[in-house]
């Protein structure tokens, strides 16, 4: 980093440089013919410019990053990038670091994430029938040649409207690549940390989290053996934060979430994050008639408890 850049970042109020650095970016990541290598920088760039030791300036420039740019603006231009099966790895999680950095304790920022801009997108699929619905009539009355290439014009314009009306919600994709083949371990660790600055962030957020099966995708990540612990310790997290709303409790009880972290309870260990685990269950528990509390059967390995004692 250039030691005007960083001057432009320390600072608190957003000049000229700063927006400058910000277009830069922009243009990078929806440019098609950048190098992998510049898209990178200009995801890492992104995060940055919405970071900020002044926590009012910060949520000031979470919201100006996330809402830079036309449509789908600077915040649906990395989940694009982050959902494209074509999209590198390494870009694919460089993208996930700058959404966790927008993602923090920003409310408002969350839920235009969460969201993905779909509203805005189904308007503007509005304005295409409009548009389509005019150059069908004007086809019917054109010569052969002007009526082809209008005939060309809107099957072009359908097909933007198709995805402009397909558009999805963060978790949904976020679904997707939990279950993709092959993701890497890192980049499922940056969609939990997304997913508990999400839940964290704003209670209005977790309806529509809980619509997809990601706590299904979290229990099973937290259960497999050949998860690594930072990987667990991030879904764990998550799990914490979601518990927090009372509204999402039931779901997460009938869930079995309280079966599938008692383990990690149980290994009491920094690196699985034993104490998120043992929040969660507390607040899950703290809802439920003791009758109605899920009675777990263990098994114990005796050596660790002859070992302890």
């Amino acid at each position: 980093m250039s030691v005007v850049t960083k001057v432009v970042l320390e600072s608190e109020d957003e000049n000229s440089e700063y927006h400058s650095l910000l277009e830069n970016a922009f243009e990078t990541l929806t440019s098609v013919h950048a190098p992998l290598e510049a898209k990178c920088d200009a995801a890492i760039q992104s995060w940055r410019l919405s970071e900020h030791k002044n926590k009012m300036v910060e949520n000031r420039r979470q919201k100006i990053v996330c809402e830079f740019g036309k449509f789908p603006h600077m915040s649906g231009v990395l989940v694009d990038l982050i959902s494209a099966s074509q999209t590198p790895e390494i870009l694919v999680w460089r993208c996930l670091r700058a959404l966790v950095q927008l993602s923090y304790d920003n409310p408002d920022v969350t839920e235009i994430l969460v969201g993905n801009w779909r509203s805005e997108a189904r308007s503007l699929a509005r304005q295409e029938e409009v548009e389509v619905n005019k150059m069908k009539e004007d086809a019917v009355s054109a010569d052969a040649g002007t009526s082809n290439e209008l005939k060309a014009k809107i099957q072009a314009m359908r097909d933007a409207m198709s995805a402009l009306n397909s558009r999805a919600a963060l978790p949904t994709i976020f679904s997707r690549l939990l279950s993709e083949k092959g993701m890497s371990w890192r980049v499922r660790e940056c969609v939990f940390h997304v997913l508990n600055n999400a839940a964290n962030s704003s209670w209005a957020v977790h309806d529509t989290i809980l619509k997809d099966d990601i706590l299904e995708k979290a229990k099973h990540l937290i259960s497999h053996e050949d998860t690594p612990h930072f990987v667990v310790s991030a879904a764990v997290g998550f799990l914490c934060s979601l518990s927090y709303r009372p509204a999402s409790r039931h779901l997460m009880s009938e869930a079995e979430i309280v079966e599938t972290l008692s383990p990690i309870i149980l290994k009491d260990k920094i690196e699985l994050n034993s104490m998120s685990a043992v929040l969660s269950v507390a607040n899950l528990a703290g809802h439920l008639p003791m009758e109605e509390f899920p009675v777990c059967t263990l098994q114990i390995d005796p050596y660790a408890v002859n070992e302890v004692a």
